[in-house]
């Protein structure tokens, strides 16, 4: 069954890609922990400083993806799944690097802003992206098998991530995320294949864009106020 999917085009690269991002980003998570505690409260095994800075982190992450997300999804429509999956993919490493670098208490504070940041534009629009990457590639009928495969793929990155990170030290840990996650992002420029731009949109009342010949704006095609309270407030 995996060779079939492998048949098309630009989808094995998919599952290497997502299987190295989420085993760089899982390889962390064992550790994260210690490493805040060690740097915000060292020598206590109790801290509500940490407990407060990571809940804040999660909030702020929550509220950033739920209005990021349907705007990355909107400007793939228009600029394709490869240009927009590979801006949130970069900006991921950015945080692994700074913990790479140092674990003191300005480092972790600062992975924290970084990681927050990032999180907003990542953690939602990755998945999302990379399931749209798959629609876009194989025929209707296999979908939701080729989805349950995109799916094994990141579990077993999550699995093989956590494994990894009980091997190794903690800056072998964060070293080996940093670079991984990089690697991730060079393979995926390097070997995945973009779509034609414009493919992705679909029709408007049976007739395409392209067929029309006119021209929407990017930024005029984006989700406004309205769409996502729309959104929010819909069963």
């Amino acid at each position: 069954m995996v060779g079939k999917y492998l048949e098309y085009e630009g989808l094995g690269h998919l599952f290497v890609s997502v299987f190295l991002y989420y085993f760089a980003s899982f390889m962390v998570i064992p550790v994260i922990t210690d490493v805040t505690m060690a740097a915000v409260c060292p020598g206590r095994d109790e801290c509500s400083a940490v407990i407060y800075l990571t809940g804040l982190q999660q909030v702020m992450t929550g509220m950033g993806t739920l209005v990021v997300t349907p705007v990355v999804g909107k400007l793939s429509d228009e600029m394709g799944r490869k240009a927009l999956l590979t801006f949130p993919m970069t900006i991921a490493v950015l945080p692994l690097a700074v913990l790479a670098y140092g674990r003191s208490k300005p480092f972790v504070y600062c992975y924290f802003v970084l990681k927050t940041l990032t999180a907003m534009a990542c953690d939602g629009s990755i998945q999302c992206l990379s399931t749209t990457y798959l629609a876009d590639c194989v025929p209707v009928g296999v979908r939701t098998s080729a989805f349950g495969l995109l799916s094994g793929t990141s579990l077993c990155a999550f699995v093989f991530g956590t494994l990894t990170a009980k091997l190794l030290s903690v800056p072998a840990a964060f070293m080996a995320a940093s670079t991984i996650a990089g690697l991730a992002v060079a393979y995926m420029v390097v070997f995945l294949p973009e779509r034609e731009r414009g493919e992705f949109y679909g029709k408007v009342e049976g007739v395409s864009r392209r067929e029309r010949g006119g021209q929407v704006s990017v930024w005029r095609s984006l989700p406004s106020v309205s769409d996502f309270t729309c959104l929010l407030s819909s069963r």
